[in-house]
């Protein structure tokens, strides 16, 4: 699996992406039921999300999504 992803290094980090932003995007916004775990988590996964999008967008722009308007 290693040497699978050293040779498709850059479909893997995008494949890696898309599947990270899914996850991301899936959890539920926090309630004022929430742990401050969760909320922390909620917050620090959404902040590396987008970081990401942006990294990835200034290098290969055909494979992140549009901003919406």
């Amino acid at each position: 699996m290693f040497q699978f992803f050293q040779h498709h290094l850059i479909p893997s980090l995008i494949g890696g992406y898309f599947l990270f932003s899914n996850a991301v995007g899936a959890m539920e916004a926090p309630t004022d039921k929430s742990g401050a775990f969760y909320r922390f988590i909620y917050r620090f996964g959404h902040g590396v999300a987008g970081n990401l999008k942006y990294a990835l967008k200034a290098k290969f722009p055909e494979y992140v999504e549009p901003e919406q308007k």
